[in-house]
């Protein structure tokens, strides 16, 4: 997780580049977009870490990049089963707090 602006990028699109179809956001879908966008931001890591771990990445010529550790046992799980030829665990998040 990354703390940049991505999920408000679309202001960034020019009208003509805008979907036909797309679905009007309800006031309530809109603020639980905002709030995540806001928690995004504050728990995300810095963009400025990641550029500094990305160029020691490429320094030490490690191809895989974790900017945390919170997904380490996921990962390993999926990659397990996957080895085993088994269907992956569904990822369910840990909490469902979001903290402000």
């Amino acid at each position: 997780l990354v703390a940049t602006n991505i999920f408000t990028s679309e202001r960034n699109r020019p009208n003509e580049l805008h979907p036909k179809k797309s679905k009007i956001r309800t006031d309530e879908e809109s603020e639980l977009y905002t709030t995540y966008v806001k928690w995004m931001q504050k728990n995300g890591t810095d963009p400025s870490k990641v550029a500094e771990m990305t160029h020691q990445a490429v320094l030490d010529n490690t191809f895989w990049l974790f900017t945390d550790d919170d997904y380490l046992n996921t990962i390993s799980e999926r990659h397990s089963a996957i080895e085993k030829r088994e269907q992956p665990p569904e990822h369910k998040p840990t909490t469902s707090v979001i903290d402000f």
